[in-house]
C-alpha cells in the first residue's frame, strides 16, 4: 500500500501484553529486540488488547507507564523513527461466543484506547484509532470476536497508510 519506497517488517507477538507485569509481556518476545535491530524509520505500535484480561490488567496508571517507557525505547533508537501509537481494535465478547474464552474486557479496552489517545496528545504523537474504526465492522471479526479477517487487518493496513502518508 505504501510502495516500494518502503520496506514494512511485522514484529507483532501474538497473545502479548504492553505491560512488563503481563502474563507474556512483548518487551520479553525475540521480536521485541529485533524491531530494535531493524533500525526503523517508522514504528507503528499497537498493543494492548492482551493487558483488558482480568489477569493483566493492573490499571491505566500502569499500563501508561510502561507505554511510556516503550516510546522512549524507540525514540532512543539510532534511526530516531517517527512513532505512531495505535489503539487495539475492538472486541466483540458479547456477541461471539468463541471470544469468550480468550476474557478480555470490553470496558478496559475502551479506558485502554481513550488512555492511549490522551498519550499521543501528551507526546505530540500520531494516534491511529483503530479502536474506534473496528466499533463499528463487527463483521471484521467474526472467526471469534477478537481476531480481523483478512478485511478487518486490510481495513488497519488502509488506516495505518494514510496515517503514514499524512504524517510524512
Amino acid at each position: 500500500m505504501l510502495g516500494s519506497r518502503y520496506l514494512v517488517k511485522n514484529f507483532g507477538a501474538s497473545g502479548y501484553t504492553l505491560q512488563k507485569s503481563g502474563n507474556f509481556p512483548y518487551w520479553d518476545n525475540p521480536a521485541f529486540q529485533e524491531s530494535g535491530d531493524f533500525n526503523p524509520d517508522i514504528v507503528l505500535i499497537m498493543l494492548g488488547t492482551n493487558d483488558t484480561k482480568p489477569y493483566n490488567w493492573t490499571g491505566t496508571e500502569k499500563f501508561l507507564k510502561d507505554y511510556k517507557e516503550l516510546i522512549s525505547h524507540y525514540c532512543s533508537l539510532d534511526s530516531k523513527p517517527q512513532i505512531f501509537l495505535m489503539t487495539p481494535a475492538a472486541i466483540f465478547p458479547e456477541s461471539f461466543k468463541p471470544a469468550n474464552h480468550y476474557k478480555m474486557q470490553t470496558n478496559v479496552a475502551d479506558t485502554l484506547s481513550s488512555a492511549i489517545k490522551e498519550l499521543g496528545e501528551q507526546k505530540q504523537l500520531p494516534v491511529i484509532d483503530v479502536h474506534e474504526y473496528t466499533r463499528i465492522h463487527p463483521e471484521y471479526f467474526l472467526l471469534d470476536g477478537v481476531h480481523p479477517d483478512s478485511h478487518g487487518a486490510e481495513l488497519i493496513a488502509q488506516l495505518a497508510c494514510e496515517a503514514i502518508q499524512q504524517n510524512r
